[in-house]
This record gives C-alpha cells, structure tokens and sequence, in this order.
C-alpha cells in the first residue's frame, strides 16, 4: 500500500476516521480518511473529490482499498473551523498565521459557482 495510516486520530464521522499518515515514496504527510469499503456515499464522495479542482477545496490525492476498508490520502490542513473558534487558552486553539479575510471569502464565494458545474449540489 502506498498509503502509511498513522495512529494519531484527527476526527471521526458517521461512516470514517481520518488520521495523520504519510502517502507516496517521499512519505508527504496527508490526512488519512479510512471508510469501510461498502459504506454509502463513498463512491460519490471519491468521484466529486477528484473532479473538484479549486484553492480552497481539500485535494485528494490517492485512493487504495484493503480487503474491507478504503484509504484515502487527502492533504493535509494545519487548522479547521473547529479550531479557529474554541477558547483562547484552550490548547488545541489555532494560533498559527492566518491570511487575510478577502483571500478566504472570495474564492469561497467562486466555489459556490463551481460546485453545480461540476455536477455537484449540497444536500
């Protein structure tokens, strides 16, 4: 597998876990998505991840299945909405550099367009 999933969990969901792990001969770090093979929605998913090609839109990298679960390699973030917004104090805060607030919202507002040309509309 070119896929090293790591030990350290970065969240949870429904259907999946990620983890930090490396992907590739060079061992880039990634986010680590693991779902079970047959989960649903995880064929959509794979299928809008690799037409979507925009800045502010998670990458997906690499794709590969075991014998019951699917790795996916996603880059991977330094900070989250989640992050961004807890406590000053708390420990698992962002702090690190942020960009400036145009540079975010713009192309934001540009992939709201983008999304339904590309055959994918919010649930």
């Amino acid at each position: 597998m070119e896929i090293d999933c790591g030990n350290k969990v970065l969240g949870r969901g429904g259907y999946a876990t990620v983890f930090e792990g490396v992907w590739g001969v060079n061992r880039r770090p990634v986010a680590v998505k693991r779902v079970f093979l047959h989960a649903e929605g995880t064929r959509q998913e794979e299928e809008a991840l690799r037409k979507l090609d925009h800045p502010n839109v998670i990458k997906l990298f690499h794709a590969e299945s075991g014998i019951v679960l699917r790795f996916f390699a996603l880059e991977l973030c330094q900070a989250s909405l989640e992050k961004l917004f807890l406590k000053e104090g708390d420990p698992k805060k962002y702090c690190g550099p942020m960009p400036p607030p145009l540079q975010v919202l713009l192309p934001t507002g540009h992939g709201t367009r983008i999304y339904p040309q590309n055959g994918i509309y919010p649930s």
